[in-house]
């Protein structure tokens, strides 16, 4: 992964542009995806900053369906909303 796609997973995992200011917790693959994990995208719980991660066949599919996830998954970004909040002007960025 390079430093934009490093960004974009952080993005994805807790929703924010900036680093969370504690670890990714990866947790157990998302339900129902024991018969076929190769066919289930990587789960974020960006309030927890966790990861679901199937048990992919390979190491190589679990690259691609993270840069899949983490280039398609439309995502809050509180980071960017905050920033069109009133007040938000006072604030020195």
């Amino acid at each position: 992964f390079d430093a934009r796609e490093l960004a974009a997973f952080s993005r994805f995992c807790s929703g924010s542009a900036r680093l969370p200011t504690h670890s990714l917790k990866l947790t157990l693959p998302p339900p129902g995806s024991d018969e076929n994990p190769d066919g289930f995208l990587p789960l974020s719980q960006t309030c927890f900053v966790s990861l679901a991660l199937p048990r992919y066949s390979s190491a190589d599919v679990c690259a691609r369906k993270l840069r899949y996830a983490i280039e398609n998954a439309y995502l809050m970004d509180a980071d960017f909303l905050m920033r069109h909040n009133e007040g938000w002007d006072a604030i020195d960025t």
